[in-house]
């Protein structure tokens, strides 16, 4: 019997632990949400999926959230309930015991990011809360540390229930610096109860209701014995920033829509479907257990202010079917140690 030399063994092992490591971190990239890539500028991340649980600091940056103050913030942080979020999972949670205290969303990496100076834009989030903040709740735009625009948000207050804030104004004609453009919900006062936000979006122009145009013509083919390369032909709707892709394992009819300008990440479940994709482009390869199962998949366009199309559906063919035998098998050029096999190629 043929030995490893000790250096054969360990290369094997180091590269199986090497295909072991690449394995793992293919299945938590499919498993865990993508950073938010459609919007008008997703770099705001204003549905909180792709965020960790956490405590939020002071510190503006590209990264995450923060706070304007965080000795005037006494509940400051990012927290995962998906019975408590409007949409998916993460919500943030805001309480202040002063004026003027801000939530404000990551800020853009580069200039060519950020909202136009000097240019109409509409702020638009869902907040949650017990007592009445319509006097003090704000949507803002800074791109100065010092320069904003804010102003109070038109909604209609419902204790205990998710409700729409809408505040539409022309931010500065100031120079946009990368560090410091960021938009906010600033509490005019200090709150008289926690606050929650979810959904949080900006976006060129004044406040859309209007839901875009469906893609047309889904297709889809088996690219694996585990994965199907779905498609779409665009939609035409000039207002489109993407697309989302709710996979099921049974027929959806009757399953709940996507919320209204709700912002979901790679994985949230939407009734008994799961999010399999958003993205700009006009297809992706889903990863799913066996492709001889039947699965349905529902294709929404999504505009800038995150309205949903009504859904094109898609429902894959599964193919128990087995390949046909192969033709006539030959015996020749026979030795006392080999044997030379063909055989006719299958018809199937």
């Amino acid at each position: 019997m043929k030995k490893e030399l000790p250096s054969q063994i360990r290369l094997k092992h180091f590269r199986n632990f090497f295909y072991s490591v690449c394995f793992l971190l293919l299945g938590i990239n499919a498993s865990w949400g993508q950073a938010q890539t459609i919007g008008s500028f997703p770099y705001m991340e204003g549905g909180f999926e792709n965020y960790a649980a956490s405590t939020l600091t002071g510190t503006v940056s590209t990264s995450t959230w923060s706070v304007s103050s965080t000795g005037n913030s006494s509940t400051r942080a990012i927290l995962n309930n998906t019975a408590v979020a409007r949409t998916g999972s993460k919500y943030a949670s805001h309480t202040t015991i002063a004026a003027t205290v801000r939530l404000q969303s990551p800020t853009t990496a580069t200039t060519a990011n950020a909202p136009t100076p000097g240019a109409t834009h509409t702020v638009q989030y869902y907040y949650n809360t017990t007592t009445d903040q319509t006097n003090s709740l704000q949507g803002s735009t800074y791109n100065t540390n010092a320069d904003s625009k804010s102003g109070l948000v038109t909604s209609t207050y419902l204790s205990g229930v998710w409700v729409k804030a809408t505040y539409t104004a022309t931010i500065n004609a100031a120079a946009v610096g990368a560090s410091t453009n960021f938009a906010a919900v600033r509490h005019l006062l200090a709150t008289t109860s926690n606050v929650l936000i979810d959904d949080f979006v900006v976006y060129p122009g004044a406040v859309d209701t209007t839901a875009p145009t469906a893609a047309t013509a889904s297709t889809v083919s088996i690219a694996s014995a585990t994965t199907f390369n779905v498609g779409w032909t665009a939609s035409a709707d000039a207002d489109k920033t993407g697309y989302m892709v709710v996979r099921y394992t049974s027929n959806p009819t009757g399953q709940p829509l996507p919320n209204t300008n709700g912002i979901y990440g790679v994985g949230n479940a939407i009734g008994t479907g799961t999010v399999a994709y958003i993205g700009t482009g006009n297809s992706f390869i889903d990863t799913v257990a066996d492709t001889a199962v039947t699965y349905y998949y529902r294709i929404f366009t999504v505009d800038k202010a995150f309205n949903y199309s009504s859904a094109l559906d898609l429902v894959t063919q599964s193919d128990n079917t087995p390949p046909g035998n192969p033709g006539l098998v030959t015996v020749s050029g026979a030795t006392a140690t080999t044997l030379g096999i063909s055989w006719d190629a299958a018809t199937s």
